[in-house]
C-alpha cells in the first residue's frame, strides 16, 4: 500500500531503506511534473539511477544497435521507453526525432555505467543530488498570488517542515518565506487559500516592529493543502529542542471573524 511520506530533514538519518525508497520516488513524481528545478543533463543523471533501481543493470551489446542508432532489441527498447515515460520530465519531452535519439544514447550511456551498483547504492547518490535543493520534499502548489509579493502572477506555494516558502514559477527561487511560527492562522476564504503571518520590519534604524501581512493565493482545492498544512504542524517541529506546544499548532478557522471584502 503507497502512502505519501512527509519529508523532514530532522530525522532523515535514521530514515529505512524503504522510507529512502519511498521518499525517492516521491521526488521523482515532482520531478516528471515539473515541480523540481533541474536541466536535461541532470534529469538524465536522475533517470538514470533510478533505471537501474528498477531495472538493474543494462543488458545491451554493440550489436542491438542497428545502422541508424536505434535499439534493436524490443524489450530494452520498451525498457527504455517506460523509463523515459516514469523518470524523465514531462517538460523535456517534446522534441525532435533527432534530438529523441540523442536524450536515448545519453541515458543508455549513464545508465550502462552504472553497471554492478545496488538498488540502495543508487537510491543514496539519488538522495545526495536532489537534496542539495533547498526546498527538496516540500510540498509544491502551483497557483496565482493575488498579493505583491512578486512581479508575476504565477507562483508556487511550498509547504515544508520550518513553514512556507513562496517561489518565483520558472526559477523556483524563493521570494520570501515564513516559519510556522510566524503564522497566525491560514485556510480558505471564499474561493481561495489565505495566509495571515507576521513579520519582523525595520521600521527605522535598530527600531522593528512585528507586521501582519495577509496573502491570498488562488487555489481550488484549498483543502488539500489545509490538509498538508496540519500534517507538518504535527510532526516533530521543535523550538530550543522542545516540541511546539498545542497553541503554536493552529488550525483553519472561519476568516470572516477578522476581515471584510476589503
Amino acid at each position: 500500500l503507497y502512502k505519501n511520506r512527509l519529508y523532514f530533514k530532522s530525522t532523515c538519518k535514521s530514515e529505512t531503506d524503504k522510507e529512502k525508497l519511498l521518499l525517492a520516488y516521491q521526488i521523482n513524481d515532482d520531478i516528471v511534473q515539473g515541480r523540481f528545478p533541474l536541466n536535461k543533463d541532470l534529469a538524465l543523471e536522475l533517470t538514470s539511477l533510478l533505471a537501474q533501481v528498477e531495472y538493474g543493470d543494462l543488458k545491451l551489446s554493440t550489436s542491438d544497435y542497428s545502422e541508424n542508432g536505434d535499439i534493436c532489441q524490443t524489450n530494452v527498447a520498451q525498457q527504455v521507453s517506460t523509463v523515459l515515460d516514469r523518470f524523465y520530465p514531462k517538460k523535456f519531452t517534446s522534441i525532435s526525432e533527432e534530438e529523441q535519439r540523442s536524450v536515448i544514447s545519453k541515458l543508455l550511456e549513464r545508465w550502462s555505467s552504472l553497471r554492478g551498483r545496488s538498488a540502495q547504492d543508487c537510491i543514496r547518490v539519488y538522495l545526495a543530488v536532489v537534496r542539495k535543493w533547498q526546498n527538496c520534499g516540500a510540498k509544491l502548489f502551483r497557483t496565482k498570488t493575488k498579493t505583491s509579493l512578486s512581479n508575476t502572477e504565477d507562483v508556487w506555494l511550498a509547504v515544508h517542515e520550518e513553514g512556507i516558502t513562496v517561489l518565483e514559477y520558472s526559477t523556483m527561487q524563493p521570494i520570501i518565506s515564513y516559519d510556522y511560527r510566524s503564522v497566525i492562522t491560514f485556510g480558505g476564504w471564499k474561493d481561495d487559500f489565505m495566509i495571515v503571518a507576521t513579520q519582523l520590519i525595520e521600521s527605522a534604524p535598530h527600531h522593528y516592529e512585528h507586521r501582519t501581512e495577509k496573502l491570498l493565493f488562488t487555489m481550488q482545492k484549498w483543502k488539500l493543502s489545509n490538509e498538508t498544512w496540519q500534517d507538518y504542524f504535527k510532526g516533530p517541529c521543535e523550538q530550543d529542542g522542545k516540541p511546539l506546544s498545542a497553541s503554536h499548532i493552529r488550525r483553519s478557522v472561519d476568516f470572516g471573524d477578522y476581515f471584510t471584502d476589503g
